[in-house]
């Protein structure tokens, strides 16, 4: 017995059998139209499987925004000029399982887009459940109803990146210059959660005590305490790898990220001898008539100068100071820059 031969092929419509039709068999018999036709509507739905061509619609949004079953399938393009854009899932409960919500973020260098679950739903991203995620410029997502949960789909989302330290000619989109500048937590939401969660407890301080020393400019501070967060300082510093046990470098202020280590030289001298006349040597060694030191250190030395055996008496000392303000290597200047 033989199998119908399939073609991948949308069919525009199903053959209905006329009452004049005849039952007829075989590959072209009109009795297996029907079957073929929908035989080859499914080949073409599973080659269609993962592969999305188009989207419904594209809705642009540049306010606050709330987002029903309807909008599911459209391109969602948040046009946030600057602003902290918020939009608000509707219970996934109404959405359909499998239903897509494609998001984009543009203008978003100095705010963010909040993306909210229902309070009964979460969003799943890397094996963690939120209630808000959040979107910086030029960030793509998808967001599909699977089950209980919105699962995230990062088609350019650099959230796990956030924190990271980088040096550029100039601001990067999605990042903030370390100037150690006062922020609004709201517009940075991202590094506001990761400065202040428990696993950088160690690199934040007061603000009290942030601009109290030097020593605390390479943390960041709790700003104001509820709507800001200072940034660490980095302008004028360079970069060392921490010790962390290792035992090299033992004059930081703090062991953890973001402690401070001043500027100095490795302990050392630049010995040098002053030799005079012991009262008794030729008068043609005028190199060494200068009158003797207020207090030299009585040591004699015995040298063959000038072909002439003498004895003479030296004061040990060492060079005087030279030098800039501080201790520098070459160097090329950048922007000290943090991932929003």
């Amino acid at each position: 017995m033989a199998n119908i031969i399939e073609d991948i092929l949308w069919e525009e419509g199903i053959y209905q059998l006329e009452m004049s039709d005849l039952v007829l068999g075989g590959e072209d018999g009109v009795s297996n139209v029907q079957a073929k036709q929908l035989a080859n509507r499914t080949s073409w739905l599973k080659d269609k499987v993962g592969l999305i061509d188009h989207f419904d619609d594209l809705l642009e949004v540049v306010a606050n925004t709330a987002i029903g079953n309807s909008i599911a399938g459209k391109a969602v393009v948040v046009n946030a000029n600057n602003a902290t854009i918020e939009i608000t899932l509707g219970a996934l409960e109404s959405f359909r399982n499998g239903a897509i919500i494609p998001i984009c973020a543009f203008n978003v260098n100095k705010s963010s887009v909040a993306v909210t679950a229902n309070e009964d739903d979460k969003i799943l991203y890397m094996g963690v459940d939120y209630q808000t995620v959040y979107m910086e410029e030029g960030e793509q997502i998808w967001l599909v109803a699977k089950g209980s949960k919105w699962q995230l789909f990062p088609f350019h989302y650099l959230l796990k990146h956030v924190g990271e330290v980088l040096y550029a000619y100039t601001v990067l989109p999605g990042t903030i210059p370390l100037h150690g500048q006062p922020v609004n937590r709201r517009d940075i939401a991202r590094i506001s959660d990761y400065a202040l969660s428990g696993g950088m407890a160690n690199s934040i301080v007061t603000d009290v005590l942030w601009n109290s020393t030097i020593n605390n400019r390479g943390f960041f501070s709790t700003g104001n305490g509820t709507t800001t967060i200072r940034m660490p300082d980095l302008r004028d510093m360079t970069i060392r790898g921490l010790s962390s046990g290792r035992g090299i470098s033992l004059n930081r202020s703090s062991p953890n990220s973001g402690g401070y280590e001043g500027d100095q030289n490795k302990s050392h001298t630049h010995p040098y001898r002053d030799k005079y006349l012991s009262g008794g040597g030729p008068a043609s060694d005028a190199d060494y008539k200068d009158a003797h030191p207020p207090a030299y250190n009585q040591k004699m030395g015995s040298t063959i100068t000038k072909n002439v055996a003498s004895y003479w008496l030296v004061y040990d000392s060492n060079t005087g100071s030279t030098g800039g303000t501080e201790v520098t290597v070459k160097n090329i200047g950048l922007i000290p820059l943090m991932r929003k």
